[in-house]
């Protein structure tokens, strides 16, 4: 796995990614459906109390999902919220343990870099498949 920040460049990928997993995604979760609604979204994440990745597959690049990291609290008393999504077909498989692990690390760098993040990150390993 490996991440990469939401840009204009994955739009389309990813609208056509939310559409296809609206079924998995249900009341659970409402991701940009729109072209504008995407924009925003890029726009939000340059806050810096703001934090989103792509997490897309090393081998293919295909989106797998997104994690965000929201509301981040620097200083002593740092804190965030983090919410995160698959996308159909790749939901179920484990993939996204990979991606969370890796944006939990990037964001710890981001606090130790004063809020410069980087572009993108990769896991050293294939992904292990879900335990059941």
């Amino acid at each position: 796995m490996r991440l990469e920040r939401p840009s204009p460049a994955r739009q389309r990928e990813f609208l056509l990614a939310v559409r296809r997993s609206r079924r998995l995604h249900g009341a659970w979760v409402a991701p940009p459906a729109t072209h504008a609604a995407y924009r925003r979204y890029v726009r939000r994440l340059r806050r810096p109390t703001q934090a989103g990745y792509l997490v897309c597959r090393r081998d293919s690049g295909a989106l797998v999902g997104v994690v965000n990291i929201s509301e981040i609290v620097r200083g002593p008393l740092q804190s965030a919220y983090l919410g995160y999504y698959a996308f159909t077909p790749e939901a179920g498989r484990g993939l996204m343990m990979e991606g969370l692990a890796l944006a939990s690390t990037n964001a710890g760098r981001s606090s130790a870099k004063s809020g410069s993040r980087a572009r993108t990150t990769q896991a050293p390993g294939p992904a292990r498949p879900a335990r059941r």
